[in-house]
């Protein structure tokens, strides 16, 4: 993805959750949010696609934030 555009793609998603998945060391990571129509509409309309954002995080995440 270009740093201008803002469309995102089922490719992005796929990236976002490698990086959650890697950084946290974890095998499930939670995609929230209006990109989540990734998942079951990866070509959804362009209007429904577009965010500046991926709203996502890791299974662990309260164990992360305790230690």
């Amino acid at each position: 993805m270009t740093q201008n555009s803002f469309v995102r793609t089922i490719e992005d998603l796929v990236e976002t959750v490698r990086v959650i998945a890697r950084l946290f060391k974890t095998d499930k990571v939670f995609i929230i949010g209006s990109q989540s129509i990734l998942l079951s509409w990866p070509d959804a309309p362009i209007v429904l696609r577009t965010s500046g954002e991926i709203d996502a995080y890791p299974e662990n995440a309260k164990i992360w934030e305790i230690q």
